[in-house]
């Protein structure tokens, strides 16, 4: 199964494609296709345009399951707006099923991932790249 994990951070989705390998662990894709951008929250063009490349990307790609790390609503630590019609764009991808994880879920899975995030992978997907990890190790 392919998984793609997402981080919502401002008004970029950063994406770490990760597949379940027969040796057992995650393994990361490293796709050309790193970070889709929304230009311009306030044009339907630009909101269009983003979602037609998210849904460009999972279907080329092959991803079943999309994996979003979650965002607080309220308190101070809060996403911003932007950040949730990012999530909405994504959640309305036919043909894919999305999921969300919590951070703490994702600290304490880094806690007993002895494996780790692979070398090499970008220091700004790791958040992406575990919540993918995190789905499927769920899915085991």
């Amino acid at each position: 199964m392919r998984v793609c994990g997402v981080e919502l951070s401002g008004s970029e989705a950063r994406l770490a494609v990760v597949e379940l390998v027969q040796e057992g662990g995650p393994k990361y894709i490293d796709l050309s296709t790193k970070r889709v951008k929304l230009s311009n929250d306030k044009s339907s063009e630009a909101i269009k345009s983003f979602k037609s490349a998210i849904q460009s990307f999972v279907h080329e790609n092959s991803i079943q399951v999309v994996c979003i790390k979650d965002r607080a609503h309220k308190v101070k630590f809060a996403g911003g707006a932007v950040s949730f019609k990012l999530e909405s764009l994504i959640q309305s991808i036919d043909g894919c099923d999305v999921k969300f994880v919590s951070p703490q879920a994702l600290s304490s899975f880094a806690k007993k991932n002895y494996a780790g995030t692979p070398t090499g992978i970008p220091g700004y997907l790791k958040a992406a790249f575990s919540s993918a990890a995190f789905l499927l190790a769920a899915q085991e």
